[in-house]
């Protein structure tokens, strides 16, 4: 046998340091329960290496490619038996490597952290029994085990073999403390070949809802995603939503993490859930995706959805009068005669999840029969004779399409309401016992009003506006038909003041199941209005 150099030995040595090194450049891919080796601490023994468990990674918005985020179970000289932090386990020596057994599935791999866990406080034991000694019971620290004898142990217990020293299953078959080392260990284990690894990703995550390209959100929005991670791997612990532009790609330009990530883990398949509350900042068009997390840190991006985000919500109201009487000359119209006013409100959503209101640059509403009316504000004022309103505004649907331009870009708007002659147009006429008496004359200062109307079948509420030059008196929810505004101001003027009083029921709405805000459906809308006037002495010149 030739003689080697000691500078060709320093090779050789040198070069097996590089391949037990090499392997901590790279993120090594894992399953629960996978056994990971490294080179050992202990003088004269670490050439054996050094054996622990990967236990999982915890998920929190943890980076998953940063081994500091992953957790082992190791048995270690000091504290003996519990959990340790991946990336040190990796970086502390020279890492060797990840290994496994192909017969594993997930409840297998569960089994096997579960009864590390169970080991939490055993201590280090090297020599004979002590090399791999369970505790007595769950959680009792009176027993003891080596690096990889705990790993050893796990496994046995998951695959449903006997632990007893030299007489089981497991990884070495029939152990004992000559024949069990982290090296003979991990050489009968199975190391992944790089389609394995690529395989490790959760198999399947799916957007559920939106379920289809091209849906508008318009408000507050509930996506849903399917993921699996099948029956071999360690279970999903994570979902993220995304939300990104049309030609993003997930991995170079992610967009925006929307609301919270839903985590929880699943043993092999679930649904997982996420609010998302655009804002106009968002309006336009987007992809939404989600992000799977397995409970080893793999990762799978789902497929994109396209949709549309359009956060601008119109209120819309109409008001309809009849005025029964007037009393007050000059503004004098024939008894009969309706009244109307057309609003509209528009509304953004914002940051909050609440409402902004917005200024419209003009609107239409357009009858049933066609006529179209025009405004240049967020207010329409009408008149017609009964006879004129009742031709014009038939049962059917009413529509109302606007525009609103907000930082320079301008949203079109479309909303639909409906008549029902039956509930629409109810008179809620002011009874005649006042006080004080219609027209009585009253000093300037403050006087005790009580208005009493007629009770309409049906209604569960009024709404009691007294108004004046002063603050209005306003009444929500009244239960009764009658009620005393008490200290309402008089307006001193050289004239007669007069207080318009009208009572009406509320706008009703209902919240449709397809959308975020209201589309008004008018219930109960009619305003009966009845003048209401005190005189007053003119003052001294």
């Amino acid at each position: 046998m030739k003689n080697i150099k000691p500078t060709r030995f320093l090779i050789i040595i040198f070069s097996a340091l590089l391949v037990f090194a090499a392997g901590s450049f790279a993120r090594p891919v894992t399953e629960k329960g996978d056994a990971v080796y490294r080179m050992g601490h202990i003088i004269g023994s670490g050439i054996l290496g050094h054996a622990g468990l990967y236990d999982r990674y915890p998920g929190g918005g943890l980076d998953p490619d940063d081994l500091y985020s992953h957790f082992t179970y190791e048995s270690l000289n000091r504290p003996g038996v519990g959990p340790e932090n991946f990336g040190k386990f990796h970086d502390e020596t020279f890492f060797w490597g990840v290994r496994t057994l192909r017969e594993l599935d997930y409840s297998s791999r569960r089994e096997i952290v579960k009864t590390a866990r169970s080991q939490f406080g055993c201590k280090f034991g090297i020599f004979f029994s002590a090399y791999k000694k369970p505790a007595s019971k769950p959680w009792v620290a009176d027993g003891s085990f080596r690096c990889d004898g705990l790993v050893e142990y796990c496994y046995e217990v998951a695959l449903g073999h006997s632990w007893m020293p030299g007489k089981n299953g497991g990884i070495v078959k029939n152990d004992d403390w000559w024949t069990l080392n982290p090296i003979r260990q991990r050489h009968d284990m199975h190391k992944r070949t790089a389609s394995e690894e690529e395989a490790l990703i959760p198999h399947t995550v799916q957007i559920l809802t939106p379920s289809q390209d091209g849906e508008v959100i318009t408000g507050e929005y509930e996506l849903e995603a399917f993921t699996s991670d099948g029956t071999e791997g360690s279970g999903i612990t994570r979902i993220e939503f995304w939300l990104g532009e049309p030609d993003d790609t997930p991995l170079e330009r992610p967009g925006v993490l929307i609301g919270n990530p839903d985590e929880h883990d699943s043993v092999i398949g679930d649904r997982y859930y996420c609010t998302l509350l655009p804002t106009l900042d968002d309006d336009g068009e987007h992809t939404i995706y989600a992000k799977a997390f397995d409970q080893a840190g793999n990762v799978k991006i789902s497929e994109g959805v396209d949709v549309v985000i359009d956060t601008l919500a119109m209120f819309t109201g109409i008001w309809i009068g009849k005025y029964s009487s007037w009393f007050d000359v000059p503004r004098w119209q024939p008894p009969g005669d309706y009244r109307m006013t057309i609003e509209c409100w528009f509304y953004a959503l914002n940051a909050e999840g609440g409402y902004d209101e917005v200024q419209a640059d003009s609107f239409f509403f357009t009858t049933p029969t066609g006529i179209l009316y025009t405004s240049d504000s967020e207010k329409l004022n009408l008149g017609f004779t009964k006879d004129e309103f009742e031709t014009i505004f038939t049962e059917g649907a009413y529509e109302v399409t606007g525009s609103v331009t907000i930082d320079e870009k301008v949203y079109e708007i479309a909303e639909t309401m409906q008549r029902d002659s039956s509930v629409a147009f109810l008179e809620i006429p002011l009874l005649t016992s006042t006080s004080p008496p219609n027209g009585s004359t009253v000093s300037p200062g403050s006087v005790d009003v009580t208005l009493r109307w007629r009770s309409i079948p049906g209604a569960e509420d009024y709404y009691v506006d007294l108004g004046s030059e002063g603050p209005p008196f306003v009444v929500y929810d009244y239960p009764g038909t009658s009620y005393t505004f008490q200290n309402v101001p008089i307006p001193f003027k050289c004239s007669i003041a007069s207080w318009s009083v009208y009572i009406s029921t509320e706008v009703k709405y209902t919240l449709p199941e397809d959308g975020p805000y209201p589309k008004f459906k008018l219930t109960l809308s009619s305003i009966c209005w009845d003048e209401y006037y005190l005189k007053t002495p003119c003052p001294e010149e």
